[in-house]
């Protein structure tokens, strides 16, 4: 039985939202906003001051789930968001880290892949997101990238010698992480993706930082 969560009060641009339990102990939010409703699936732990948000393909949410239960046995908290003919990637971003700073988090990592991957780094500044980690990206970063970013650290994944993701050298505070072999959706290599990106993103979020060894 679905039942209002008290933390999710209208917020901008979220009116309202409800919460009811998964079996793996994750929620799904149903969020109310100006232009529709969104689906969200939380990885809530205690409230913190850190935590990511999820965007991507259907075919990512296995690595997005198993990315948000490591993040939240660490006491960091996850929204895995699902964009809509009514709710775009962009609104999806904004609608979660309302929810999210709305329980406490202070510091936010945005994760995006393939197509969302703009629409992350386009409200990264609005966001005051911290580090962003995209995966498979499908547009090359145009001239306005660096200054969307603001500076903020950027993570590149890809897999086989990708020109698009190379393309992000040039762009300040980037690094790029290649698996070869794997595909767009890099399930091949998922435990060395997760061993490379999961402690710069704890690390980003209040840790100790870790350096990030750009590919040559």
């Amino acid at each position: 039985m679905a039942q209002a969560l008290e933390t999710a009060e209208p917020q901008d641009h979220v009116r309202g939202a409800e919460s009811s339990a998964l079996p793996d102990g994750s929620r799904l939010m149903a969020v109310q906003l100006r232009s529709g409703g969104l689906c969200c699936r939380m990885f809530l732990s205690e409230p913190g001051d850190g935590a990511a948000i999820f965007v991507g393909a259907l075919a990512f949410t296995g690595l997005f789930s198993e990315m948000a239960c490591r993040l939240a046995a660490q006491g960091i908290s996850s929204a895995i968001a699902q964009p809509n003919a009514l709710v775009d990637t962009s609104a999806a971003l904004a609608a979660s880290s309302a929810l999210l700073r709305n329980r406490g988090a202070k510091r936010v990592v945005l994760i995006g892949a393939m197509g969302d991957c703009t629409a992350v780094i386009e409200r990264a500044r609005g966001l005051d997101a911290e580090t962003v980690l995209l995966l498979s990206p499908r547009e090359a970063p145009g001239p306005r990238t660096a200054g969307l970013l603001g500076g903020r650290p950027v993570v590149v994944c890809s897999g086989e010698d990708d020109g698009i993701a190379r393309q992000f050298g040039p762009v300040p505070h980037s690094c790029l992480l290649r698996f070869p072999g794997a595909g767009d959706a890099l399930d091949e290599v998922r435990g060395d993706l997760l061993a490379g990106c999961m402690p710069l993103l704890v690390a980003a979020l209040g840790r100790q930082r870790k350096p990030c060894r750009q590919d040559t």
